[in-house]
Order: structure tokens, then C-alpha cells, then sequence
């Protein structure tokens, strides 16, 4: 357009098609509007008709040579040139922005998926502290089972302990009362004498009361403690 501008600036004779082309987009639209200013065949070389009246120009006879319209056309291939390099500049930016709208509906689509990966592996996490946090109080609990048991065992072991210390005493005391009981009841020491004389001797009652009370409360006990077996229905 500034090249045109400067032609049309040195023909006077051409103001009109200036004057339009300054208010025009470009060469394409000059040419159009100004169509009848072609040289058609019937007309001489430098005849032209009449412009059609314009805004800024009325009744101002164009003529236009051979060169200005070889020019104009040039220009109008160039611009046609261009038009069609920035259509095809426009379809390549389109596609790379139905490209850049697909990468970004599928990188939308992966984030979606790798959200819901994230939430599924949180729940899963949240599952598995969960068992963790019962799985340790099971084990506290199982602990303490164990220092209870523990404590039962020590406590258990203690009472045996106590228990077989009474055992031995009441062995002692048994085997002391026995001997006692022996000594007491032994017929050579109370009547010496032949062992004739020592078959028809009869011990008294009160020794012989004396006695089982003594061996009752000494079997009794015993039983208690475990060291002999609980008393059956012939005893």
C-alpha cells in the first residue's frame, strides 16, 4: 500500500483511484471498484471511461496506461500470494491449536486419572493405617495377656513352691508322727515279756481313739495338699 501511495502520488491524474485506495483494504478491492477503468478493446491506448463518483472525488476522468495496470495487477498477485500464504499460515496455526485442544483434553483426561489413582491409593493407605493402628493394639493387648500370664506364672510358681515347702513339712510331720505312733504302739516297749504273753495283749481304747484321731487329721491333711489321693466311699 505505501508503494502505491507513492506511485499514485506522483500522477495527479490518478487522485481518484488514490483517494479510493486510501480508504481501501488493499489492491484486490481498488481493482474491483474500479473495474471500468480498464482499457477495453473498442477504446484507444490512454482513453478510459468515467469513474464512477466517489466520496472525496465526483466526475474525474481516469486514465490508465498499460504499466499502471500491469502494476496493480502485480499487486494484486502479490496480495493474492499473500492472502493465500496467510490462509495457509491460519490452517496451520488452527491445526496446531486443534493439536494443543487435544493434547490438553487428553492431559485433562490423564490428571482426572491420575486423581483418582491418587484417591484410590489414599484410601488405600488410610485402609491399611487403619489395620496397622489394630493391628498394634492387638498386640498391646497380647502383651498384656502376656505380662498378666506372666505374673500368674511367677505368682503359680511361688505357690508350688510354698505348696511343696508345706508338702515337706507335712512328709516330716507324718513320718514324725508315725514314728511316734510306732513307738506308742509297739507292745515290746509297754510288756516285755514272751511272745505268748504279747498275743493275748489288747492296747485300751483311749489310746486307740487317741491314735486314729491323730492319723484322720494327718490323712486329712494330706489330701489337702495333694500328696495323697481324696478319700473313696470304702474308707
Amino acid at each position: 500500500m505505501a508503494r502505491q501511495r507513492s506511485s499514485l502520488a506522483a500522477r495527479p491524474d490518478l487522485m481518484c483511484l488514490g483517494c479510493c485506495a486510501l480508504r481501501a483494504r488493499d489492491v484486490r478491492s481498488v481493482l474491483l471498484r474500479f473495474r471500468h477503468c480498464y482499457p477495453s478493446p473498442e477504446l484507444q491506448f490512454g482513453e478510459s471511461e468515467q469513474c464512477a463518483p466517489s466520496d472525496r472525488c465526483k466526475k474525474v476522468r481516469c486514465k490508465l496506461g498499460e504499466p499502471e495496470l500491469e502494476r496493480l495487477r502485480t499487486d494484486l498477485a502479490i496480495a493474492e500470494e499473500a492472502r493465500k500464504a496467510d490462509e495457509q499460515r491460519c490452517g496451520k496455526f488452527m491445526a496446531e491449536a486443534a493439536t494443543v485442544r487435544e493434547e490438553l483434553g487428553s492431559s485433562k483426561l490423564e490428571i482426572a486419572t491420575l486423581s483418582e489413582h491418587q484417591r484410590a491409593v489414599e484410601s488405600e493407605l488410610q485402609a491399611k493405617e487403619s489395620s496397622i493402628s489394630e493391628e498394634v493394639a492387638e498386640l498391646e493387648r497380647l502383651r498384656a495377656a502376656l505380662a498378666e500370664a506372666e505374673a500368674a506364672r511367677l505368682a503359680g510358681s511361688k505357690h508350688q513352691e510354698e505348696l511343696s515347702t508345706e508338702a515337706r513339712e507335712a512328709q516330716d510331720e507324718l513320718a514324725s508322727a508315725k514314728r511316734d505312733l510306732s513307738e506308742r504302739t509297739d507292745p515290746r516297749q509297754q510288756w516285755p515279756g514272751d511272745a505268748h504273753e504279747m498275743s493275748g495283749w489288747k492296747r485300751p481304747r483311749r489310746q486307740f481313739l487317741r491314735q486314729r484321731s491323730v492319723s484322720g487329721l494327718l490323712k486329712r491333711r494330706c489330701r489337702l495338699l495333694g500328696l495323697l489321693p481324696l478319700r473313696t466311699r470304702g474308707e
